[in-house]
């Protein structure tokens, strides 16, 4: 009895682990930068939630969107990447415009350069 009980604690918490793990996707962006879009995205930390079917990515700071844009995932069977980026690339107004976000753990990269469409 108390070997079943605690064997359905752990695997709670294991859920629960890896459920707030998935949540908690957060990314540093290290200069203010512009979405595809002309959205901006000052310096900082952001958690960063992406839809189920992987076409729309959220920025949240203090738990508020403060940003969206399209997104869609590429590289599902590559390797899996060791740390979260932010990838940018320079606009002709020299502005940086952010074009992909890689998370730790996961082989897909997501391009923000797509048609809005939403």
């Amino acid at each position: 009895m108390l070997k079943t009980v605690v064997s359905t604690i752990a695997a709670v918490l294991l859920v629960a682990a890896v459920a707030m793990a998935e949540k908690g996707r957060t990314i540093d962006v290290y200069t203010n930068a512009i979405l595809p879009d002309g959205q901006e995205l000052k310096a900082g930390k952001y958690q960063v939630v992406v839809s189920a079917d992987e076409k729309e990515i959220q920025f949240l700071q203090s738990n508020k969107v403060v940003a969206k844009h399209a997104c869609r995932c590429m590289g599902h069977d590559g390797p899996k990447h060791r740390y979260s980026q932010a990838r940018y690339a320079e606009g002709a107004d020299k502005k940086q415009k952010l074009t992909e976000v890689r998370f730790a753990g996961s082989s897909c990269v997501l391009n923000l350069d797509v048609q809005q469409g939403m």
